[in-house]
C-alpha cells in the first residue's frame, strides 16, 4: 500500500500544480502551451503485481474460512 500512497501524492502533488499527468510514463506534464490532456489507466493495470498480491490475498482468505468452518463443524459434531 506504500507503493500506492507514494503514487497518489506523486500524481496529486503534478495536480496541484496546474499540470496533467501521463499515466502511461508516470510522468507530470506541467508546458502551459499545448497542454496535453491524458487518459486514465487505473493503479491495477499500470502495476500488475497489485493484482497478483490482491489476488493471493483473497484466495488464502477463502482457503482459511474455509478450513476455519469445517474444522468447527468437526467440533460440534455436524
Amino acid at each position: 500500500m506504500a507503493d500506492y500512497a507514494i503514487e497518489f501524492m506523486r500524481i496529486d502533488s503534478c495536480l496541484d500544480r496546474g499540470g496533467t499527468f501521463d499515466y502511461s510514463n508516470m510522468q507530470c506534464a506541467t508546458d502551459p502551451i499545448g497542454q496535453q490532456t491524458f487518459s486514465f489507466v487505473p493503479y491495477p493495470v499500470r502495476n500488475f503485481s497489485f493484482l497478483v498480491i490482491v489476488g493471493s490475498s483473497a484466495v488464502l482468505l477463502v482457503l482459511g474460512l474455509l478450513y476455519v468452518g469445517s474444522s468447527s463443524n468437526r467440533e460440534t459434531g455436524a
